[in-house]
């Protein structure tokens, strides 16, 4: 109950329900995950999920998410006080997101249509269904999201029933959002996960300043979508690291040997590269390959420094595959 649970850079795959689901504490921070295959057992499924009063002040941002089943991300009945931001949705068939409940916030979402049933980004405005069993807790609203803003946001819709319906273009609670037919055609490389604003896109400077959300945005204004175009872009998932051990170095050729490994599991093969400073030698291979069988395998990598070396005298750069 003390809340405050951190889920951050993961990728979440391969699940017969819901991939990513958070419950019954308030403030989760659900953010920089890739999350996706989900739904392969049922039918009434989105990829992360939450429900119910608890969760108030909790966070779901800047996390990838995809499925070819119903829905990306679902704040369900009765939710409060969640926020919705910097997220990439696209492959539904429904609809990228749902938000139920009051007090919640939708900000800088890109929602990328593949489905004409697809309903885009869905802040539902109904009054709160009757359902049997602990939904009763809680007084049940006759208008949902009256307080919900939705802002710098790019999708083909914005609705808020089952039936498509699209706000009206006045509405109070939309501002400084952007909505074509085709999103994709707007960013950079959606196929390679690159989802920055193309040059010139009509997503520049196209938002309103969200103190707190959007701080340090680049040009005139913010940008709508979930990338600010000329900053530099923001990667969902699992990100791995190196550990080094044992470092020594020999007294008669003053070779320095040190042990190098991964530090997570490798989900996909990684390959890291040993990169020298000036002055440093290399005489081992500069390029290792974990896989998911020998990622914590210690590898051997060996180099000579000049005594005028300061600082690191090798760093590694690490491939993270997607």
């Amino acid at each position: 109950p003390a809340g405050h649970c951190v889920v951050r850079h993961n990728t979440l795959f391969g699940s017969g329900n819901i991939v990513l689901g958070f419950f019954e504490q308030p403030n989760f921070d659900i953010g920089y995950n890739h999350v996706y295959d989900g739904g392969m057992f049922v039918h009434d499924v989105s990829m992360i999920y939450t429900t119910l009063p608890q969760i108030r002040g909790s966070v779901v941002h800047h996390n990838w998410v995809t499925t070819k089943y119903k829905l990306c991300i679902r704040a369900d009945d009765q939710s409060r006080g969640v926020a919705v931001h910097h997220n990439v949705m696209w492959g539904s068939s429904k609809g990228s997101l749902v938000v139920k409940g009051e007090d919640n916030a939708v900000y800088h979402n890109t929602s990328l249509v593949t489905s004409p049933e697809n309903r885009g980004l869905n802040v539902q405005t109904w009054a709160e269904p009757d359902k049997p069993h602990y939904r009763k807790l809680w007084p049940l609203l006759k208008e949902q999201n009256a307080k919900t803003p939705i802002w710098n946001n790019l999708s083909h819709r914005i609705t808020y029933t089952h039936l498509n319906k699209q706000f009206a273009k006045d509405d109070p609670r939309l501002s400084h959002n952007v909505t074509v037919a085709n999103p994709a055609s707007l960013l950079v490389n959606p196929a390679g996960l690159d989802f920055r604003p193309k040059p010139g896109s009509p997503l520049i400077d196209a938002g309103r300043v969200i103190k707190g959300i959007n701080d340090g945005f680049v040009g005139k204004a913010p940008d709508a979508g979930a990338y600010e175009f000329g900053a530099k872009p923001w990667v969902a998932g699992h990100k791995n690291f190196i550990r080094t051990s044992g470092e020594t170095t020999d007294p008669k050729s003053g070779e320095r040997v040190m042990m190098l490994c991964l530090g997570m599991p490798a989900v996909k093969t990684i390959t890291v590269t040993v990169v020298p400073a000036a002055g440093v030698t290399l005489t081992s291979k500069p390029k290792l390959v974990f896989t998911a069988g020998n990622w914590a395998a210690g590898r051997t990598v060996r180099f000579k420094a000049s005594k005028e070396i300061r600082g690191k005298a090798i760093t590694f750069e690490i491939e993270q595959p997607r």
